[in-house]
Order: C-alpha cells, then sequence, then structure tokens
C-alpha cells in the first residue's frame, strides 16, 4: 500500500491507552467500526461492519456527528455507543470489513449504503438535469483543478447541470446518482457518493490522473452503473502529507475522452 494511503488510514486509528477499566459492560455489543471525519473515507471504509445487523448495541471509536451522524439515522436502526472512559466489554461481536486495503470487496459492502439510500430518496425532493457535472471551483484553492472553468463551459453547452455538491444535502447528494442518467467528475470524496446508487441505469465518468484511489474500481466491481475513467489530470503540488494538492487538466484529453464516453 502506498505511503499516502495508509497515511490517511492510519490518522483514524483511536488512541492507544494503558488504563485499568473503569467500567464493565457484561451484556453482548457488536463492533461498528471507526468514526472518520473524512466524508470520502468514512463511507467507503468506516461503513464497511455495517452491513451486518443485529439487536446489540453497536460501538463505535468516536461519537457520530455531522455527516456520520446523518447518515446513521438514514441506515439499520441501531443502539450507538462509544465510551467515555475506559470500559472492558465481556462479549464483542465483531463483523469482518466488507472492504479490505489490500485490495478484496465483497458483495454485503453494498447493504448498508443501499438501506441509506432508500431512506435519503423517500426525504429527498431533488431532481437533477439528466447530466450532471459535478464541481470543485468553489472549493478551496488546494482541492481546486487549473482549467476546471473550461470543463464546465464545455459541458454546459453540452446541456450539463454544473452542480457543486457542498451546496446540497446529503440526501439530494444521494438522489443525484440515483436520479440522473450521466455524472461526471473529478476523482475524490463527491464521486464516492455513488455508493449510494441503487440500480437506475446510470454512467459515471471519472476524470483522474494516472494513478488514482482504487477504491473506486473495487466499488465499481459490486454496482449495476457503467463507469468509464479519463486520465487527463496532472499533479501539479503536494502537500506535507504527501496528497495532492493541486491538479491541472489536460483539455484535449477531457474533451477526447467525454466525446469516446459518448455523453458530449
Amino acid at each position: 500500500m502506498r505511503p499516502a494511503t495508509l497515511a490517511k488510514l492510519d490518522k483514524h486509528d483511536p488512541v492507544a491507552i494503558n488504563a485499568r477499566a473503569e467500567e464493565v459492560v457484561d451484556y453482548p455489543v457488536t463492533f461498528g467500526g471507526a468514526v472518520m471525519a473524512h466524508y470520502g473515507h468514512h463511507i467507503t471504509d468506516g461503513l464497511s461492519r455495517l452491513w451486518h445487523v443485529d439487536d446489540n448495541p453497536c460501538l463505535l471509536t468516536s461519537p457520530l456527528s455531522g455527516f456520520s451522524a446523518r447518515l446513521a439515522s438514514l441506515g439499520a436502526k441501531r443502539v450507538y455507543m462509544t465510551p467515555e472512559r475506559p470500559t472492558l466489554f465481556r462479549k464483542v461481536v465483531v463483523p469482518s470489513s466488507s472492504l479490505l486495503s489490500d485490495g478484496v470487496i465483497y458483495e454485503a459492502h453494498d447493504a448498508e449504503h443501499k438501506r441509506i439510500a432508500e431512506q435519503a430518496l423517500k426525504r429527498s425532493g431533488f431532481t437533477p438535469s439528466w447530466t450532471v457535472y459535478l464541481s470543485r471551483s468553489r472549493l478551496g484553492a488546494e482541492r481546486r483543478i487549473e482549467g476546471e472553468d473550461e470543463i464546465e463551459a464545455m459541458l454546459s453547452h453540452s446541456g450539463f447541470e454544473i452542480i457543486h455538491p457542498q451546496d446540497l444535502s446529503i440526501e439530494d447528494q444521494i438522489a443525484v446518482f440515483n436520479r440522473a442518467d450521466v455524472v461526471v467528475g473529478a476523482s475524490g470524496s463527491a464521486m464516492h457518493t455513488s455508493l449510494f446508487h441503487i440500480d437506475k441505469p446510470l454512467r459515471i465518468v471519472t476524470l483522474c490522473g494516472p494513478r488514482f484511489n482504487r477504491r473506486f474500481s473495487l466499488v465499481d466491481q459490486i454496482k449495476s452503473y457503467r463507469s468509464t475513467y479519463i486520465q487527463c489530470l496532472e499533479e501539479t503540488s503536494r502537500d506535507g502529507r504527501g496528497v495532492i494538492s493541486s491538479q491541472r487538466a489536460d483539455l484535449d484529453l477531457v474533451k477526447n475522452g467525454l466525446e469516446m464516453a459518448g455523453v458530449i
């Protein structure tokens, strides 16, 4: 696994402690996994044990908040718990992770995402255009793509609706991947929302660099939508953690790729 990927995963590990238990829990609990502060990491890895549903309280590494709490409210009905002091649990059920970092994914990975999507679609009245581009142009400078204005102009001319995911509720973001016919966007967290696609015919076109997050291709294996990847983004800088912080789009490759995919 690449060092940058390991660094991303390591920061979600719970803090190691060396203390005697101040509380003992004798009833069984089920381990639900780590609550991750990063949206894309949470919906890919953080939900990977929630395919399993039982009547036990669901033990998490940290409290739910923000988007993770919203997603939990849409998923299977569970009582969540996070210990606030050193606690000894006598019996813990640990479901296997449905997504493994060494490149394995199981059909069960879809279970909680589908439960969440079904409830989200009941609550969302948002109806996007048939063709949608998910833009980064209103994000911070470190996440923007040089040349994206030109991409937006090209796609707008072809009838695409330009959507800024951060302006939508989670329910409406999920609706985009279930009510549009074509979704185009750059590789990143917003495109991971494809995990909540259920079964409507959908074409997803992802703009990426020569190397991209393999979780996209893993998820493709268990979903019914069609995926195309256009290698058209050039890395221009990395941050102190080794993560890509800025990119430049090769507009000719973008245009040719979109034409070959048949979406413009």
